[in-house]
C-alpha cells in the first residue's frame, strides 16, 4: 500500500494497480506511467507516497541522475507543492519540483509559486492516423522510405511472443546491434536493463502489443506498445537495425499504428525529447501533435511564501 506523506516506499511490482488508480483519471503523462517507471527504475531509486490523495514520486533526472520530487493530482495542490518543496530543502535538494503535469499546476497560487513550462519534457501525442497512412506533407518522405524498404526486401510482421526464450534472445540480440557505436555505454546498459525488466515482467501482458519485423527471417525491428485507458497507447521500446534500411523505423511504427487503429486507438505517446536536438527533430517531423505539458514549480521567494500560507 502506498504510504501517506511524509512516509515513502520503494517502487515495487505490487504497486501497479494502486498507482493506476491515480493515473487513470488523467491524460497519459509518460513519467507517471507505472510500466515506464518500473522498467526504468534499474537502480531501485524511485520512491512513492501520497499526499491529499495526490500521487507523490521521487524521481531521478533522466540525464543528470539528480533526485527531485513531483506529483500528479488536483487536490489541495498548494499544500502538496509546499510540503514537497520544503522536504526538498530539508534534504539539501534543489527546492524545485519537476515534471509536474499541467493538470496539477492549474490551481497553484501564482502569487506564491513560480510555475514555468518545461518544453524539454512535454510528451508528444501523435495521432495514430499519422503513422498509419503517412499521408501528410510532413510525412511524405517517411512514406517513400517505407515503399523503398518494401521494394528491396522480403518482409513479414509477427506478433512477438515474449514468453518464448528464443524470441527474447532475438530481441536482446537486436538491441545489441542497435547499441553498437553509441557514445554512452552506461546509458546503453541502463536501457538494456530497462528492456529486460519490461520483457521479463510485461512481455506476456494482454494490454501490450509486441510487434516484430523480419527481413529474410531475421528480426530487424521491434516495437512494444502499452494499451492505456481511453484511446491512448504508450510506446515503451522501439528499436531497429537501420544498417539494413533507414525505412525500417517508419515501417514498424506504421505497422504498430495499424494494429492500434484496428482496436480504436487514436493517439500514440512518443514521450519527451529531453531537449536532445535530433530526437526533437524526429518527433516534430510527424507534424500534427498534442503536447502533454509539464512544468517546474518553485517558491517565488520565502517572504511571499510566509505571508500567503
Amino acid at each position: 500500500m502506498i504510504p501517506q506523506f511524509p512516509e515513502f516506499k520503494k517502487l515495487e511490482l505490487s504497486d501497479k494497480e494502486e498507482i493506476e488508480l491515480f493515473t487513470k483519471r488523467f491524460p497519459p503523462y509518460s513519467d507517471f506511467n507505472f510500466v515506464s517507471m518500473w522498467s526504468w527504475d534499474v537502480k531501485g531509486e524511485v520512491r512513492i507516497s501520497q499526499h491529499n490523495e495526490n500521487l507523490i514520486v521521487l524521481f531521478n533526472d533522466y540525464i543528470s541522475g539528480v533526485p527531485f520530487y513531483s506529483f500528479l493530482g488536483k487536490n489541495n495542490v498548494n499544500e502538496t507543492a509546499r510540503a514537497l518543496i520544503e522536504l526538498s530543502e530539508s534534504l539539501a535538494l534543489d527546492p524545485v519540483l519537476k515534471l509536474v503535469p499541467e493538470d496539477s499546476v492549474k490551481d497553484l497560487d501564482k502569487k506564491i509559486f513560480d510555475v514555468e513550462e518545461d518544453r524539454n519534457n512535454h510528451d508528444y501525442l501523435i495521432p495514430v492516423k499519422i503513422f498509419k497512412d503517412y499521408n501528410t506533407k510532413q510525412t511524405r518522405n517517411k512514406k517513400k522510405s517505407v515503399k523503398k524498404f518494401l521494394s528491396e526486401f522480403t518482409v513479414h510482421k509477427e506478433n512477438l511472443d515474449l514468453s518464448d526464450p528464443a524470441t527474447k534472445s532475438l530481441v536482446y540480440d537486436l538491441f545489441h546491434k542497435w547499441s553498437l557505436g553509441k557514445d554512452d555505454p552506461l546509458e546503453v546498459q541502463n536501457e538494456m536493463e530497462a528492456l529486460e525488466r519490461f520483457v521479463e515482467n510485461y512481455g506476456r501482458a494482454t494490454n501490450h502489443i509486441s510487434t516484430g519485423i523480419y527481413v529474410n527471417n531475421e528480426l530487424v525491428a521491434f516495437c512494444f506498445s502499452e494499451i492505456l485507458n481511453g484511446t491512448f497507447s504508450n510506446i515503451h521500446f522501439c528499436k531497429a537495425d537501420t544498417s539494413i534500411s533507414p525505412g525500417i523505423y517508419a515501417y514498424i511504427l506504421q505497422e504498430n499504428a495499424k494494429t492500434l487503429h484496428d482496436i480504436g486507438h487514436e493517439h500514440i505517446n512518443l514521450e519527451q525529447d529531453l531537449g536532445i536536438e535530433n530526437i526533437r527533430q524526429w518527433k516534430m517531423s510527424h507534424g500534427e501533435k498534442i503536447f502533454l505539458k509539464k512544468y517546474t514549480v518553485s517558491y517565488k521567494n520565502w517572504t511571499s511564501k510566509l505571508e500567503n500560507l
